[in-house]
Order: structure tokens, then C-alpha cells, then sequence
């Protein structure tokens, strides 16, 4: 073996690494190296890790010792000193201007930072730190292994050690690092995990150079030498792995994947991890000490905190729990449950305003432990219960369970362990001249406290307060009922400061309080004002008088109808939701010299807070003087009246599922990372096809453990059909759909359940509307569904149903964007009226699909960008914005994850009145080109003039051109038919727009017609039947299908193709069935030729595409209206034979048709043929037209956005059919309509 490795031995500076180990030069060697870079020295590397944290550890103890001199001494603030003020003004300003500032959250989640500035600063200063200690001290290796161990190793593995202490500090939440610097452990935590990670790095960076200089040396014989002869080589292996495997689990990616096995495997990492470690540096350079620090500070922080804080408390809470009472509010409703804890303080347990607690509740999960903010106010000398507001969340969840058992009055008794108190603001608020509190939602609970503490020492204490102002944003005023308490007591105990303005109460109420609250404001103005009028001890009997007649004035605040604010002489109650930023812009005009602001809310309130503070910090850099101190909590995104998240992700359009097999992974990533996100309502339905992603979503986010399923909402709905008699759901009725997909998703019930839509009969479901809604009630009570609702209804479909069970609907999800304000006529306002909520899906379309360069489009992009530039907000954001502001739950999809932090900013700030109807009024104007059956409502031709003969020949470019121009332009309908012998230019059409990736097949829409013949019975199609042809054209184009295709003429018999009409139409409803086509119909029937094939299959025609124009109003005899009656949509090709037909124009009927036409464009500014097919459209038909120019496209987008009045539509009608063009109609037995 030593024969093996010599030969691969290095030589260097006059002896053999190898060959010579223990001669007398090889030792001088390695005294000469030892004296450069000695090895017992390096353990110095080590203490420069302890000298780091000891000074930022010193840093923020000098910080929390200033914190602790200028709040509570006047030797600075009240200094006679400005200079000395202000420069102390400044450093405090700076250090917020920067410290406050927050990064996107989805960046944060990836590389594991925290979110303000501050913070990310301290990481990668440490990081900068250590890199340098560990690089730049020379050398990195010595010449030879024989003459000691690597440097570079050796530096790594001393500092990797000495951070080991410190990683165990940080896990806990009483630790002695947040003793000394008063951070709080959930801000630590991203040390822990940061310092962890450094760790693992330096145990790599120790590992490395030892495997590297033993090969370069001696090749893998000398690697294998050592691994066998080395014990330091073999038990350093183990601490290294358990690290690995902890740093990289502990990244939230992987826990989110794998949460079940990174909990298990966490501690016993971490204890195999320390224990290894233990074993590897003992007793090398004393590294061991290390160790003995980590496990004496690890064991006396548990025990301190089992002591201090939990269970083990020596005093009466030893092993004791705590008697309380529980009770829920009296002005729950169904959807909305609040009830209040109230535990006996027994165990002398004390707490400060912002804390929180842990509870554990005997015979009711008392594994888990949950935290809840303290909603008290202690009060050191009285006997203060502990009290928490509780919601109920979810289904099945903990509060769940404790409000299902307590009764609907009165109190019920129970015990509760407790463990905490935790968190808390570490700064006095009496040190403040101003506090702002800020507050949405269930954060109430959290800064109750601090509104009654800062009113009490505004009060009694002679400290610097002068003002205290409250700001909570709720969204109906049902939900301030269990705080009327706390608001009475304020009032009670502090009217005078409140008149005096020292203390400003407001509470901001989205919904319209004139609708819904009229009770809740009567009840708040008599509760909390009705003290100060009555008789009472006070003292001081002249504010009772005063505030008795200002309750008399104001007694009944739905007077108030055209004002914004309600005044209850103490408490405002404001009906709108403001924006953050302009709120705290607002009341910067305000601030005083020392200023804390506290807020308990969303993440996006926290966000915009911060960075609000922040901004305020250039003021006190002008003035000089001024501080902003912020705390913050965080809690969820805000839902509606029924418990409704305000907005959901959906899986339906885009991601509409094709084949079934295939697991579509980039739904799930995009669902799971919106949950990620905290937008936990998920939209889905039995149509779309997307069972599979739902379920392997909900099981990806609920193993991670961050959410229970009581924290998802989900939708679903059931597969009513498309009007046809064909497509429907696949199950029985829509309550064994629900069965079915609980049991597929493994769920105990469905947020909400929903019918798709009305198309339903007792012919081809086996019930009829009312039945099937009968379906839904019995799901609803039986708990398989939390609210029951309808999708793309109309009135009539509404009141078919209503009040036929005991449940009415509580939601239509319709399309609704602000050009489509009404999917069917009058269906907004009826559905809002009869208190349905309403959800919109396609809420961007205007953005997606709507043509935003030309008439009203450019004119609402214009309004678009001036709301986006003045609230400095994203277009999508603008009308997401005011589809809420609406009162409408927009529905949306995306593919882009980053889209989601876009979507945080709707919810922050509100448009004004003004600017929501603006949207709606401009947005009112514009058509969009879509005709019932989901037909684009102009077509462009490819038959006519681009008439192929030679269908041998290669495609036509000038028609490629123009079909590409076209879907470029948006006109995305495409009209083609077999014997128009452009099959070849329509394949290299789709060939070129779709792999440019700007469209997909499913945004073009195509047309086809299988060619029945010209009236001769000779002259026919080439294909056996019309079946075959529409197989063949699919796959030709290499399409999955066709979303239109029509019988081109009736000209079809039984001895000239070997099928009759009838047989032909069977063709047709074959290839419908097999989902070869989306739509069928026909071309160029008369009444008999459509009465001939009605009712012969399950689906009857849908479309009837004729010649149609001005001059030519009935292809044959009163064939519109016919059609049109019995809803078949209409189609017309040559609908400007008016303006290029051989008509004589100059005179008679001709003329007078011409001057009108030449009226109504200089009336609208509009060409001729915008007014024709104007016109065309008007009669609820969709033209079908030809173009030879690209520049004509510019002209077919003036058709859209305007319209002619009914008068100018009759008269264009009747002067058309006055004239009478030159026609021969080419089916024999018609000739006697020809002219």
C-alpha cells in the first residue's frame, strides 16, 4: 500500500511528504511550518466567533440601556440642549429610515431572510465576518499533511464549533439572549436559523481541505489510510450529516413537502447532532467547552421557562390549572361566532399589555397548545381575570369545539393550563408624546389593552402623553358588538379627555351601515353613551348634562344618511375603509416630538405601516426632531359577511384539465404557493377536471402543519351543463357529486357548493331546477356543505328557485368585470338586492381580452393609468380594487407566483366613490365582441374571395398573412369550410400564431363546413359523410377540436350521398358527442330544411350562418326571425354587399339609402362599413367578413364601443329593404325568390 501512495507522494522544498516522514529535515519542515501558522493558536478563531456575538449582543444591550435612559429620564429629551436632541433625533431617524424598510415576502421564503432591512443588514454583516476569518489569514494549507493539520480547516472547524452554543440559545422561546436585549424569541428566530446555517457551512469548509490535501498527496490509498487510521476522520462524519440533513430540512420549501418527517427527525437531529459533536471535539483545543456551555445554557433555559413561565411555576400554578368561564356573544349569527374566555387569575400571573398566552385545555386536545392575545387590561392591585376574545375558525378546529359546547346564554365552566406570558412591546408607551394605535379585524384583541393602559396614564400619571389616537378597520359593524365593554369603559372613565381631543376613537366600517347595521349603531349609540345621561355618582354632574343633550341630537345615527362619519359624542364610527398610507399620511400633520405607533393586522397593514413609518423618518431629519417607534402584529386577510375570503384562486379556464391521467403539477405549485401565501380560498369545480390537483393540494399544505383544514376555503360546484342535452355532470345529482368528492378529497365538508348553471330539466337530468336545488338544501343540512349558492344564473333562474327550500341562495358567481357589468340583463343589481353574494370570475378581462388602443378601451386605459399612478398601484390591483369596493369577491387564476404579492396590495387602501363609478360608467360603454354561445362577434372569411382551385398548390400567403394578422389583431374567429380548399392555409395559420407562445389553441376560434353540395345533387364533398370530414380536418390540423362546424347546404340526398338530411345530422351530433366540435349548426337553411332535422337528435341546430345584409334581410323567407326565435344564433356572410354590391346607389331607394348611410358616419365619425356592420351586430347577428387589407383590422375595432340608437337601426332596416340588388338565388327550387 505505502509502494502504492509514494507513488503519487509530492515533493517539496527538499523532502517527500510522504516517503520522509520522521527524518530530521522532514521534522525541521514541520517546526519551521508549526512557527508560521502554530496550530494551538488557531483556537483563537473560535473566540473571535464568542467576541462577534458579544459585541452585537453589547450592541443591542447599549441600545435597550438607551432605550431604557431616554424613556424614562429628562437628562435627553427634555434636554435644554438642542444640540444634543437633535443629533439624537437623527440617529434614531436614520436607524428607522432603513431598519424599517420590508422586502417582498415570496423573497424572503426562498432564501430564508427576514423581512426588514435591519435584520437582513446584521445577517450579512456576520456572514461577511466569518467569511473573512475563515479566507483571508494565510495559509489555507500546509506544505505537507505530515506537518499539521490544514489551516483552513482548522480556522472553519473552530468557528463552526463556538457557533453551536448560540444556535441552541436561539431555539428557545426563553432564552437568555432575549433577556438581555428585550428582542422577542420569534424575531430571534431567524438567527437561529441563519446561524444554523453558517454552521453547516463551516463544517463543510472544515471537512473539505482534509479529503482535498490527502489526495492531492496520496491519491484515494491515502484518503482510505486515513478513513481507517484517523479517529477523527471517522467520528467527525456523523456531526456533519446530522447538520446537512437539519439545515437543509429546515428550509421552508422542504418543510412544506416533507413537514411530517422534518418534525420528527428535528429534535432527534438536534440531539444526535450534539452528542456527535461532543464526541468529535473532545478534548481537541478545548472545543469541548464549547459543548459544556451549549448544554448547560440549553437545560437551564428549559428549565427556566417550565419555572417562569408554564406549568412548573413555584407559587399556587404548580401543576395547577386556572378555573374560567366561558359564554358566547349575544349578537352571533350563523356565520360568525365570537365567544369570550374569562380565567381566574389564581396563580398570581401577571402580564403587560400586547402579550400573549398559551392554553391547554384538559379533555380537549391537550396535546396542543394555542396561542391567544390577552384582551385584559392588568390591573396589579385588583383581582384581574384574564380575558381573551375568541372567533370560532373552522370546522372541527379547537375554538370550533369550545363553542359547539357552550350554551347560547349565560356561562359555562371549564379549567385551562396555562403557559406564557409571551411578547409584549418593549418599549413604555407613557415615554411617547403621541400613541397611535392601529387595529383590523380580530386584531382588536391585541391593542385593547394599550387603548386602556395609555387612556389610564394619560390620565393619572404625569408622564408625557398628550394624545392617544385609535384606529380600527372592521368590515361590518356586527362585528363591534363584544367590544362594547371595553368602549363603554373608555367612555365611562375618560369622557373629558375625549372631548378635550387627547383621545380620538374611531372605527372605520366598510360595509354600508345604512343597509345592515342599523341595529348594531343603535345599540352602540345607547350602550355607550346612555351612562353619561343617566344619573350616576360622578362628581361631576355638568358633562352628564352636556353629553345628555348631544345624545339627544344624535340619537338615531341613520340620519346621518349623506355623511361619512357617525359621531356617538365619544366614538366615531366611520363608513369606509381607509387606505394605510393615507392614514398615517393623514396623521403625520399631527405627530408630536416622540411618536409610537402599534399595530395588530394583516401582513399587508404590517407592510405598509412599516414602510409608512419609515417614510415619516424624513421629517424628523428636516425638522430635527421627532421619534416613530413601531410594533406590530400580524393576523389574516379579511373575508366577507358569510366568512367568504375576499378573493379566490381558481382552477378553472386556463388550467381546464384535458387528459385526466396526467397530474398537472403546475396547478398544484401555483395553488399551494397562493395557500403559502395566505390566500387559502380556492376555487374549483367538477367541470374544469381538476379533482386530482385539488386533493394533492390540500394533502401538500395540510402536511406541512402550518394549516388545519379548517383554515381552507374551498368551492366547488356541480356540473349542471352547457345547455345541451349531452354535457352534463357524470354523477346522479348534485348532492352525490358532493358525496363524491368529500370521500375523493378526503374532507369532511366543502365551503361552499355551487349549480354551474341553470341548464337543467327534468328530460335529461331526471329533475328539474327546483329539484336539484332541493339536492343542495339536503347537503347543506346534513353538514356536507357550509353555504349553499348558484353560478351564471339570470333573474328568472333566481326566481324559479327562490324560497322553494328553506335556504336561499348566498352566492351567484357570475362574469363580471367592468365590461361586463351585467352577464345577463339586470343580474348585478337583482342579486345584491335579494342579499346574494355575488363572486366574479374573469374579473381582468378588460386587462387579458379587452382592446385597450382604440374608442372606449383607450379611454378607460387612460383612466387606468392615472389611478394607478396616483395610488401608485398596478392596473390589476386598480380592478381588483374596485371590483371589492363593488362589494363583489373577484375570482382570478394565474400562472406567475409572484402574482401573489401583487394581490396582496387590494386590500390595504380603498378607490373613492367618484373613481368607482367613473370605472363603472366608462367600462359601462364598452362592448364586448363576444355573442352568446361564447362566438366572437366578428369573422373573418377565408371562402369568396380567397376561393382556392388548386388544392394541390402551397398555402396561399396572402390569405396566411391576413389569418395571422388578424389573431394578432384580436379578431381570433377564423371562418372556413371544406369547399373553400383553404385547409393547408388554415394549418400554417395555427402552425405560426400558436408557436410564438402569445396564443393558445383554446383563444382562436375556427369554423368549419363539411360541404353538402351546390344544389345539382352532383357536386359534392369529397368525404363519406360529414362525420368523416370533421375527424380527418382535425387531425390535419393537429387540433384536438373545432369550435364550430356547420352543414354547409341542405343540398343532400339519399341517392346522390347515401344519407338523407336526417342521417346527416346524426353526423353531426356524433362528432358533437365525441367532442370533435364545440358547436354545431348549419348554412344556408330555409325554414322546412331546419324543420326537417329539429328535435331528430338530443341537440339541435345552434347556428344558421347566411347571406345577410342590409339589402338582402331574408336569405328565404322570414329565415331570421325564425332562427332567432328559436334560439339559433345567426351568422351572415356578405354583410357589405351594400356598399360593394351592383346596386344602382344614385337613385330611387338606392340613393336614399346612401345619404343616410353618409348621414350616420358623419354623425358618429364612422367609415360606412363600421356603420353596416354596426348595424349588423345590432340585429344580434355575428358578421362574418373578408379582407384583402391588414390595415382594415385598425377599421373592424371601430365597430366596438358605441351603438346606434333603436330609430337609426329601424331606419337603415327599412331603407335597406327597399332596395333591391340584382340576385339569383342558386338552389333550383327557390327561383322564384330570385330578382
Amino acid at each position: 500500500m505505502f509502494e502504492t501512495i509514494e507513488k503519487r507522494d509530492v515533493f517539496h522544498d527538499g523532502v517527500w511528504c510522504i516517503a520522509d516522514i520522521g527524518t530530521t529535515e522532514y521534522n525541521a519542515k514541520k517546526a519551521i511550518s508549526q512557527a508560521t501558522v502554530e496550530w494551538g493558536n488557531q483556537a483563537l478563531y473560535g473566540h473571535y466567533i464568542v467576541y462577534l456575538f458579544t459585541v452585537i449582543i453589547f450592541i443591542f444591550i447599549i441600545k435597550r440601556i438607551l432605550y431604557i435612559l431616554t424613556d424614562n429620564s429628562s437628562k435627553i429629551i427634555n434636554s435644554d440642549s438642542n444640540f444634543v436632541k437633535n443629533w439624537y433625533y437623527k440617529i434614531c431617524a436614520i436607524n428607522r429610515w432603513i431598519c424599517y424598510r420590508r422586502f417582498p415576502s415570496f423573497i424572503c421564503e426562498i432564501f430564508q431572510l427576514p423581512s426588514s432591512m435591519g435584520n437582513f443588514l446584521l445577517i450579512m454583516a456576520g456572514c461577511l465576518y466569518i467569511l473573512c476569518y475563515s479566507f483571508i489569514p494565510k495559509f489555507w494549507y500546509r506544505e505537507c499533511r505530515g506537518f499539521g493539520s490544514p489551516p483552513l480547516a482548522v480556522r472553519a472547524g473552530l468557528q463552526s464549533t463556538a457557533l453551536v452554543p448560540f444556535i441552541f440559545i436561539l431555539s428557545g422561546k426563553t432564552n437568555l439572549i432575549s433577556q438581555l436585549t428585550d428582542i422577542s424569541y420569534e424575531k430571534l428566530n431567524v438567527y437561529h436559523r441563519w446561524i444554523s446555517g453558517i454552521c453547516c457551512f463551516l463544517g463543510w469548509l472544515h471537512t473539505i481541505p482534509f479529503y482535498i490535501q490527502a489526495v492531492r498527496e496520496g491519491g484515494i490509498k491515502r484518503l482510505e489510510y486515513f478513513q481507517r487510521t484517523e479517529e477523527l476522520f471517522v467520528n467527525g462524519i456523523p456531526p456533519l450529516v446530522f447538520l446537512t440533513v437539519l439545515t437543509i430540512f429546515s428550509h421552508s420549501y422542504i418543510r412544506m413537502i416533507w413537514y411530517e418527517l422534518w418534525l420528527q427527525i428535528h429534535w432527534i437531529c438536534a440531539l444526535g447532532f450534539y452528542i456527535s459533536l461532543f464526541i468529535h471535539v473532545y478534548p481537541e483545543m478545548d472545543a469541548w467547552k464549547y459543548m459544556v456551555a451549549t448544554i448547560v445554557f440549553w437545560i437551564t433555559q428549559l428549565s427556566w421557562r417550565a419555572l417562569n413561565k408554564a406549568m412548573l411555576r413555584p407559587n399556587k400554578g404548580f401543576l395547577r390549572s386556572n378555573p374560567c368561564k366561558m359564554k358566547r356573544f349575544i349578537s352571533n349569527n350563523e356565520n360568525e361566532h365570537y365567544f369570550e374566555i374569562l380565567i381566574e387569575n389564581s396563580n398570581d400571573f401577571s402580564w403587560v399589555p400586547g402579550q400573549h398566552l398559551f392554553l391547554r385545555i384538559p379533555g380537549l386536545r391537550f396535546i396542543e397548545n394555542h396561542p391567544f392575545s390577552i384582551s385584559s387590561y392588568f390591573e396589579p392591585k385588583e383581582n384581574t381575570n384574564i380575558k381573551l376574545i375568541i372567533k370560532a375558525i373552522g370546522f372541527g378546529g379547537m375554538t370550533d369545539q369550545i363553542y359547539k359546547k357552550l350554551p347560547d346564554i349565560g356561562y359555562t365552566d371549564s379549567t385551562v393550563f396555562i403557559d406564557g406570558p409571551y411578547g409584549g412591546c418593549s418599549r413604555p408607551i407613557d415615554a411617547f408624546d403621541s400613541i397611535f394605535l392601529l387595529a383590523s379585524g380580530t386584531g382588536i384583541s391585541a391593542i385593547l389593552p394599550f387603548l386602556h393602559d395609555s387612556c389610564k396614564k394619560i390620565k393619572y400619571s404625569n408622564g408625557i402623553i398628550k394624545r392617544v389616537n385609535f384606529d380600527w378597520i372592521v368590515r361590518s359593524s356586527d362585528n363591534i358588538e363584544w367590544i362594547i365593554p371595553e368602549l363603554k369603559n373608555i367612555v365611562q372613565n375618560y369622557n373629558e379627555l375625549i372631548k378635550d381631543g387627547h383621545i380620538n376613537v374611531n372605527i372605520h366600517v366598510k360595509e354600508d351601515i345604512g343597509m345592515n347595521g342599523g341595529n348594531t349603531i343603535e345599540m352602540l349609540d345607547n350602550e355607550i353613551n346612555s351612562p353619561l345621561s343617566s344619573p350616576s355618582p360622578s362628581p361631576s354632574p355638568s358633562p352628564s348634562s352636556d353629553s345628555e343633550s348631544d345624545n339627544k341630537e344624535e340619537i338615531n345615527p341613520l340620519e346621518l344618511k349623506d355623511n361619512k362619519v357617525n359621531t356617538f359624542n365619544m366614538v366615531n364610527i366611520i363608513n369606509s375603509k381607509p387606505s394605510i398610507n393615507e392614514l398615517i399620511k393623514d396623521i403625520s400633520p399631527i405627530l408630536l416630538e416622540r411618536n409610537i405607533f402599534i399595530v395588530s393586522g394583516s401582513d399587508s397593514m404590517k407592510v405598509q405601516v412599516s414602510n409608512s413609518v419609515a417614510s415619516l423618518q424624513t421629517e424628523v431629519l428636516k425638522k430635527g426632531s421627532g421619534i416613530s417607534y413601531q410594533m406590530t402584529k400580524v393576523f389574516k386577510l379579511p373575508v366577507n359577511s358569510i366568512g367568504i375570503p375576499k378573493l379566490g384562486i381558481g382552477s378553472g379556464t386556463s388550467y381546464k384539465k384535458k387528459d385526466s391521467t396526467v397530474l398537472n403539477e403546475k396547478l398544484v405549485s401555483i395553488l399551494t404557493t397562493g395557500v403559502d401565501e395566505g390566500f387559502i380560498h380556492l376555487d374549483s369545480a367538477e367541470a374544469y377536471g381538476n379533482d386530482d390537483e385539488l386533493k394533492e393540494t390540500l394533502y401538500r399544505v395540510l402536511n406541512e402543519g402550518k394549516l388545519k383544514r379548517e383554515d381552507i376555503f374551498i368551492t366547488d360546484k356541480y356540473f349542471s351543463g352547457i345547455g345541451t342535452t349531452d354535457r352534463i355532470s357524470k354523477h346522479d345529482n348534485p348532492y352525490d357529486r358532493l358525496k363524491y368528492i368529500l370521500e375523493y378529497l378526503n374532507t369532511p365538508y366543502i365551503d361552499l357548493y355551487l349549480l354551474h348553471s341553470p341548464f337543467i330539466s327534468k328530460e335529461t337530468h331526471g329533475f328539474d331546477l327546483k329539484g336539484a336545488w332541493k339536492f343542495m338544501q339536503q347537503a347543506l343540512d346534513e353538514g356536507l356543505t357550509k353555504r349553499i349558492g348558484i353560478s351564471n344564473f339570470a333573474i328568472e333562474d333566481i326566481e324559479e328557485i327562490w324560497n322553494s327550500t328553506k335556504t336561499n341562495p348566498q352566492v351567484n358567481q357570475i362574469e363580471f368585470n367592468a365590461f361586463l357589468q351585467n352577464q345577463t340583463p339586470g343580474i348585478f343589481e337583482y342579486t345584491q338586492s335579494k342579499g346574494i353574494v355575488i363572486q366574479a370570475y374573469s374579473p381582468l378581462s378588460p386587462l387579458t381580452r379587452g382592446e385597450l388602443n382604440d374608442g372606449i378601451g383607450l379611454e378607460f386605459d387612460e383612466l387606468l393609468n392615472k389611478l394607478s399612478k396616483k395610488y401608485n398601484k398596478t392596473k390589476t390591483q386598480i380592478l381588483l380594487r374596485w371590483t371589492l369596493d363593488l362589494d363583489v369577491i373577484p375570482i382570478t387564476t394565474t400562472s406567475k407566483p409572484e402574482r401573489f404579492q401583487e394581490f396582496k396590495g387590494i386590500f390595504d387602501w380603498s378607490l373613492s366613490p367618484e373613481e368607482v363609478a367613473a370605472i363603472k360608467t366608462i367600462g359601462s360603454k364598452y362592448e364586448k365582441p363576444i355573442h352568446k354561445l361564447g362566438i366572437p362577434l366578428l369573422g373573418i372569411g377565408s371562402g369568396t374571395y380567397y376561393f382556392k382551385k388548386d388544392r394541390s398548390a402551397p398555402p396561399n400567403e396572402k390569405l396566411v398573412s391576413i389569418f395571422t394578422t388578424s389573431i394578432n389583431e384580436g379578431f381570433v374567429h377564423l371562418d372556413s369550410a371544406e369547399v373553400y380548399g383553404n385547409d393547408a392555409e388554415l394549418k400554417e395559420t395555427l402552425k405560426r400564431v400558436l408557436a410564438d407562445g402569445n396564443k393558445k389553441r383554446e383563444d382562436i376560434f375556427i369554423t368549419d363546413k363539411y360541404f353538402a353540395g351546390d344544389g345539382t345533387y352532383t357536386h359534392h364533398s369529397t368525404y363519406k359523410n360529414p362525420y368523416d370530414r370533421i375527424k380527418e380536418f382535425v387531425k390535419y390540423l393537429e387540433t384536438p377540436y373545432v369550435d364550430l362546424y356547420l352543414l354547409h347546404a341542405p343540398f343532400i340526398k339519399k341517392e346522390s350521398h347515401g344519407f338523407t338530411l336526417k342521417e346527416a345530422w346524426a353526423y353531426v351530433q356524433q362528432a358533437y358527442d365525441e367532442g370533435l366540435v364545440k358547436r354545431i349548426g348549419v348554412s344556408n337553411f330555409a325554414v322546412e330544411d331546419i324543420e326537417e332535422i329539429w328535435d331528430t337528435t338530443k341537440t339541435n341546430p345552434q347556428v344558421n350562418q347566411i347571406e345577410f345584409n342590409a339589402f338582402l334581410q331574408n336569405q328565404t323567407p322570414n329565415i331570421v326571425e325564425y332562427s332567432q326565435s328559436k334560439g339559433i344564433v345567426v351568422e351572415a356572410y356578405s354583410p357589405l354587399s351594400p356598399i360593394n354590391s351592383t346596386a344602382d346607389l344614385t337613385s330611387g331607394a338606392g340613393l336614399k339609402f346612401a345619404q343616410y348611410l353618409d348621414e350616420l358616419t358623419d354623425k358618429y365619425s364612422k367609415t360606412k362599413l363600421q356603420v353596416l356592420l354596426r348595424w349588423v351586430i345590432q340585429r344580434d347577428i355575428v358578421p362574418i367578413s373578408t379582407t384583402s387589407k391588414p390595415e382594415r383590422f385598425t377599421e373592424f375595432k371601430g365597430v366596438f364601443g358605441w351603438e346606434l340608437t333603436e330609430s337609426e337601426v329601424e331606419k337603415i332596416t327599412q331603407l335597406g329593404a327597399a332596395v333591391k340588388p340584382f340576385r339569383k338565388y342558386w338552389k333550383p327550387e327557390y327561383s322564384k325568390y330570385d330578382n
